[in-house]
């Protein structure tokens, strides 16, 4: 079977702050923080994209779509692989992926280079609470993207 790669995407400005918010401790200078951030958000667009051109099937699919409508990401997965999911287990997983019990699960994991064995869910990965970045961080992420844009809105993020 040929190979098919279900790539998420996400506003890389979000991206990169919600890297921030785990990883703020062991940063030293926003400026080459946030250089590094989009460069790693660049070489993963450029990825999904050679393996576009290779000949791979490359499914995109926007966080934004997805992360308060499972339905949506469910109907991708299904079209995806050409398969159906019964609406009992469609309810089961929309229930095991609620963002609240996805933080109780992993709420106990002391950070988040650890993981849950299944989902992949790892300490940190999401928090119930809105996180506030810096300004002179995300002022120096779009300085960062700036030259980025052209990749950026093949994916449909304009970022000002």
């Amino acid at each position: 079977a040929p190979a098919l790669f279900i790539f998420p995407l996400r506003n890389p400005i979000d991206a990169c702050i919600s890297n921030y918010r785990v990883y703020s401790h062991q940063v030293g200078s926003l400026q080459d923080f946030s250089k590094v951030a989009m460069e790693r958000v660049k070489r993963d667009l450029e990825f999904a994209e050679s393996m576009k051109n290779a000949g791979k099937t490359v499914v995109f699919i926007k966080y934004e779509e997805f992360a308060e409508n499972l339905d949506f990401l469910l109907s991708q997965i299904e079209q995806a692989f050409s398969l159906s999911i019964s609406a009992k287990d469609k309810e089961t997983m929309k229930a095991g992926y609620k963002r609240e019990n996805v933080y109780d699960s992993i709420n106990d994991l002391p950070g988040f280079h650890e993981y849950l064995p299944l989902s992949g869910f790892h300490g940190e990965h999401l928090s119930l609470e809105n996180y506030t970045p810096p300004i002179e961080l995300v002022r120096c992420l779009h300085r960062h993207s700036r030259s980025l844009q052209p990749l950026f809105r093949k994916y449909g993020y304009f970022i000002n």
